[in-house]
């Protein structure tokens, strides 16, 4: 099986119909072992291990939502990157994680707007991240795959490698 995500066929929808894009994926039967999720208008299908991650049985509106997070790998960080920050900012979710595990570091936005996110903060893994309100603590991220100090890029943060396009 290969581990990226893949695009299936979803009908033709006004842009503004994320109800019937969702309802189509509610009725989708999904093979063991994969996931099905909308990205970017498109109903994708990926794999992904059930062993942690919990059934989601409805539909939360990105109003009411506060957190969303995602940790990345070589298959979905493109999407976690490119297609869902700027849905979640469009759809309202307070504060989006992206917990990068290719360039170790973890990133938080806020202040969601139509353009996309106005706030961000960054850290290395390993090191504390800063959490807006309405958390606002400092996310301790030791154990979440910290790079090893006497790895070449561990001691150069910078600004995080996003895929390319990413703003």
């Amino acid at each position: 099986m290969l581990d990226r995500p893949t695009a299936t066929e979803t009908p033709e929808v006004p842009e503004d119909s994320f109800q019937a894009l969702f309802r189509t994926l509610m009725t989708m039967e999904v093979p063991d072992g994969y996931r099905a999720e909308i990205i970017g208008g498109n109903i994708v299908m990926s794999p992904w291990s059930r062993g942690y991650y919990l059934d989601v049985e409805r539909f939360i509106d990105g109003e009411a939502l506060t957190l969303a997070a995602e940790l990345t790998s070589s298959s979905t960080r493109n999407a976690d990157w490119l297609d869902k920050l700027p849905v979640y900012a469009r759809a309202g979710v307070t504060v989006y994680l992206v917990l990068d595990m290719q360039v170790h570091t973890a990133s938080a936005f806020w202040e969601p707007t139509p353009q996309g996110y106005a706030e961000r903060g960054v850290a290395k893994l390993g090191e504390k991240l800063r959490l807006p309100p309405p958390f606002d603590f400092d996310l301790d991220t030791t154990g979440s795959g910290a790079v090893p100090e006497h790895r070449e890029n561990a001691a150069n943060l910078g600004d995080p490698e996003m895929p390319e396009n990413q703003e």
